[in-house]
């Protein structure tokens, strides 16, 4: 007659469940999807606002694929992205066309506040830039002790001289600018504290995978939190946007405000 080893049997059992345990939790983890039909997660991270992704070709147009992090979960993209990623072609001065056209419905595009250009540029399949927004989870926002102390009435002059300071060409800075001067102007505070992450900053807090690899690589998001007047800051030099071959620029940026977020909707703008 056979013996079994129940201390053995009850070990095993116990490891398969931890392995099953581990494998439901990934399962369930949201990944990064463009159509919006997935729970954002209540992780107390804010939104990410607008990311804009420029590609310049060095000479020849130059085709291009662009992946984001998998932990991501994107809420509106423009052109709409299928596996995670998107695949254009560049063009020197930075216009882009999009390889997959067909699979973007242009009519549905919001046509609201950062979104005003898409359904034109859709239709002509020629884009300024990639646009994704959403949710980082797992990963908190870095904190930086640097930044600046600004009112809302100053904000313009700001954000046009760190522009300046970071050398954003035109075409970057006109939105850059238009865009969260924007948001802030109609945010209900007073004073904030901003920061910039730059490059490697943004890569440890993002992935983001471009083929082939930009010879000149420029991560900019800037990190926004509503104080109190008065309070004291400690500014810092930026680095300036490398341009040289193949180049890569993007920008966006989030409000940090749990007080805030908790009484609005995910992008009410």
């Amino acid at each position: 007659m056979k013996h079994f080893n129940l201390k053995n049997i009850s070990v095993k059992t116990k490891a398969l469940t931890a392995i099953s345990a581990c494998i439901v939790a990934l399962c369930s983890l949201p990944i990064a999807n463009s159509m919006g039909d997935i729970k954002m997660p209540d992780d107390g991270n804010p939104p990410i606002k607008k990311p804009a992704i420029y590609l310049y070709s060095d000479d020849l147009p130059k085709m291009v694929n662009v992946r984001l992090d998998y932990f991501l979960l994107t809420k509106n993209t423009v052109p709409q992205k299928y596996l995670n990623s998107w695949k254009v072609i560049a063009h020197k001065d930075g216009h882009l066309i999009d390889l997959q056209p067909e699979k973007t419905n242009c009519d549905s595009l919001p046509t609201t506040f950062g979104f005003e250009y898409a359904q034109t540029a859709c239709k002509a399949n020629n884009y300024p830039y990639i646009y994704w927004d959403g949710n980082k989870f797992i990963k908190e926002v870095p904190k930086k002790l640097l930044g600046w102390s600004i009112k809302k009435e100053n904000i313009r002059e700001f954000l046009n001289e760190k522009a300046d300071e970071m050398a954003m060409n035109t075409a970057e800075k006109t939105e850059f600018v238009r865009f969260w001067s924007e948001i802030i102007s109609n945010y209900p505070a007073t004073d904030f504290r901003i920061y910039f992450l730059q490059n490697e900053e943004v890569d440890d807090w993002i992935k983001l995978s471009v083929s082939p690899k930009p010879d000149s690589w420029n991560r900019i998001e800037v990190v926004i939190t509503p104080i109190q007047p008065n309070t004291q800051s400690t500014p810092y030099t930026l680095k300036k946007i490398k341009r040289q071959g193949f180049t890569m620029v993007e920008w966006g940026g989030i409000i940090i405000d749990k007080d805030f977020n908790k009484k609005q909707r995910f992008f009410d703008r």
